[in-house]
């Protein structure tokens, strides 16, 4: 929901955006709260604060819903300077095509979902496809930059979005709402994972906790 100016809600912060989140998908409304809540007490860099909310809409009781911050770049959010960042969220590339979204889509077929950019689309493709190719190299190098794997992504947080999936199994990890962020602050140029986003569908409300193999 979009505020006619910032405000502070609940103490989260000044801000005009905000989600209002139903939670139609999880009936025990426990596995966002949990899983932002877990992520910033882990230390993982701009996790969302959220609260519960009772609302009432005209005076009518219409339940309860988790009021949440926004992932996006902002002093009171995800608080990255201008010149040199970026925040985007791997989605699935028929969503982002029918709500005409603005992305972009790496040689393998990941599509990226641009929410705030520095860059150009062209410039942002490039940076992700050299991640890319080093990911997937045999020897974990672009073979165009002829940089290692290592000196483009920040591990330490890549492995945090990782444990968090796994800990929590998360079905969407991975491939839906899955947010990354580049601080042109930081001299290293990595791309670190993360805010954590989107975990209705987790701790087995898709019927499915961990997969058997």
């Amino acid at each position: 929901m979009t505020l006619a100016r910032e405000a502070d809600l609940l103490g989260m912060g000044q801000a005009q955006e905000w989600i209002l989140l139903a939670n139609a998908m999880d009936p025990s409304h426990l596995r966002n709260k949990v899983a932002y809540d877990l992520a910033a007490g882990a230390g993982m860099a701009y996790a969302p604060e959220c609260q519960w909310v009772d609302l009432y809409l005209n005076g009518e009781y219409a339940g309860v819903y988790l009021l949440s911050e926004r992932n996006e770049i902002h002093s009171q959010r995800v608080d990255l300077p201008a010149a040199g960042s970026f925040l985007v969220s791997r989605e699935s590339s028929w969503r982002l095509i029918s709500q005409n979204y603005p992305h972009i889509t790496t040689d393998s077929g990941a599509a990226l979902r641009i929410h705030d950019s520095a860059y150009t689309e062209a410039d942002l493709y490039r940076l992700w496809q050299s991640a890319e190719n080093a990911i997937l190299a045999e020897d974990g190098r672009d073979p165009v930059s002829g940089k290692d794997w290592q000196e483009l992504i920040d591990l330490d947080s890549w492995a945090m979005e990782y444990l968090m999936g796994e800990l929590f199994g998360n079905v969407d990890a991975g491939t839906i709402s899955a947010y990354f962020y580049r601080d042109g602050s930081d001299p290293s140029g990595k791309i670190c994972a993360g805010p954590v986003w989107d975990y209705d569908l987790s701790m087995g409300s898709a019927g499915a906790w961990q997969l058997e193999y």
